[in-house]
């Protein structure tokens, strides 16, 4: 079962990198999650909406960390592991992560954001 959630989850690429990005719908607002390598394979992640009074504030996904790139003409490093990270969404500022080998991290992740938003509101 999809929730209706009012936006809309894209990915796109540009020359350098594959970008995903919440856009909501009916309106040109877009908030970017996560900057990503070509090789990111989409299936083995799931994207959590966070929620207050049934309206999405935040996400939270599991994507890749990348080590500093080997030359000036690379974008992306070698993956040295991943992380949660943690967007805020229309009325709700929060550009944050958590590692994911932290004991926890999804729980700690799911807090931060909910603290964000209840210093928002």
């Amino acid at each position: 079962m999809q929730r209706r959630t009012g936006y809309q989850i894209n990915e796109f690429s540009a020359a350098a990198a594959s970008y995903i990005g919440a856009e909501v719908k009916g309106t040109d607002e877009r908030f970017l999650i996560a900057t990503i390598n070509f090789d990111f394979d989409y299936s083995k992640t799931k994207l959590e909406w966070r929620l207050a009074n049934g309206k999405p504030f935040a996400v939270i996904l599991r994507v890749p960390k990348y080590g500093d790139p080997a030359s000036s003409d690379q974008y992306f490093g070698k993956v040295i592991g991943c992380k949660l990270a943690i967007i805020g969404l229309k009325g709700v500022a929060i550009d944050n992560s958590v590692d994911a080998k932290t004991a926890d991290a999804n729980v700690k992740a799911r807090e931060i954001a909910d603290k964000a938003y209840a210093d928002h509101h």
